[in-house]
């Protein structure tokens, strides 16, 4: 159940050097969590991405970056209908869903299923329409 606890005030985003960032309505930009984890990673980080990257090529490291980035977009859309309806979606005919719905049932049935109120629930879109980011007050 959705409780509306604090008066949250909308951020639009902003793309900096190529990086996600909001604006805040103080007019101060701040960066999005994806682009602190990004420049906070250690160089031996890196340099494994890197070399996974080449090992595997480059036309199957965008795939395969692809296919988790998609498997988060939906299973972040099976938590937002969790939160909206109290309710689970049932399990998409679909079976490349598949792998996202269960990752929400786990992230519901460990920590969601227990909260009985959240106080915000914001979804930010791309242009296109699909989710990229789930943020639960």
């Amino acid at each position: 159940m959705i409780v509306k606890k604090y008066d949250y005030t909308p951020c639009s985003r902003e793309t900096i050097d190529g990086k996600r960032h909001y604006c805040l309505p103080d007019g101060s930009k701040v960066p999005s969590v994806t682009t602190i984890l990004d420049r906070t990673k250690s160089e031996e980080s890196k340099q494994a991405l890197q070399n996974w990257r080449k090992a595997v090529g480059e036309q199957r490291a965008q795939q395969i970056t692809t296919e988790a980035a998609n498997r988060g977009t939906r299973m972040h859309s099976y938590l937002e209908s969790y939160v909206l309806a109290d309710d689970m979606k049932p399990l998409p005919s679909n079976p490349y869903a598949h792998p996202s719905w269960f990752m929400a049932a786990e992230v519901i049935l460990k920590g969601l299923v227990n909260v009985d109120e959240f106080w915000e629930l914001k979804c930010l879109c791309t242009t296109a329409g699909s989710m990229q980011a789930l943020q639960i007050a």
